[in-house]
């Protein structure tokens, strides 16, 4: 069930979205979570509202996190992370994700970053001055973890036009995917 380490009353947090942060209200009663209400999100609306109108009701029925809703991973976890916090008292809000600066013109760019296994080789587009592509080239990260990774964050880099929150269980990889965009969009390229 959940850790409830506050008294009675309605508490605030924010948890890592796929967006952005998600803040919610959780309001806890007799000891137990008797609501939650998303206060504010930047995940796709057609997404989101599907997988919070699911997970809290779930969550209210267990008194407990429940699995994340297919399809809506980083959401979910957002949404739970969000409670988790706020059950915890911890109100410290995720840092707001670093936009990119494009120090490139328009064009295909190489850049390296270095992952778990050794270098992350990617090719990054940019158009009309965003970052509309990022291909990974080479890599000597381990398969099973760093695909998975690596298709988590780049739609969430392309998405948001910043760098994002590393993908738990791939923390070198995701950084070295990172480090590489980074250089690759400032000139830096390979090393």
């Amino acid at each position: 069930g959940f850790e409830i380490d506050v008294e009675d009353g309605t508490y605030r947090a924010a948890g890592d979205g796929y967006g952005g942060p998600i803040t919610v209200d959780v309001t806890v009663a007799d000891g137990e979570v008797t609501d939650i209400a998303v206060v504010e999100h930047s995940e796709t609306a057609g997404i989101a509202d599907p997988a919070f109108d699911q997970l809290i009701p779930a969550m209210l029925e267990k008194q407990d996190y429940v699995d994340v809703v297919s399809g809506a991973t980083l959401t979910s976890e957002g949404l739970m992370e969000a409670v988790r916090r706020a059950l915890k008292g911890d109100d410290s809000t995720p840092e707001a994700a670093v936009d990119f600066e494009i120090d490139v013109g328009d064009g295909v760019y190489r850049g390296s970053g270095y992952g778990y296994g050794g270098s992350i080789e990617v090719d990054v587009t940019v158009a009309d001055g965003e970052v509309t592509d990022v291909a990974v080239v080479d890599h000597s990260e381990t398969p099973g973890i760093a695909e998975p990774a690596f298709d988590q964050l780049i739609p969430a880099l392309l998405e948001q036009q910043a760098y994002v929150d590393a993908v738990s269980g791939a923390t070198l990889t995701s950084e070295g995917l990172i480090e590489a965009v980074k250089k690759a969009i400032s000139g830096e390229g390979v090393e």
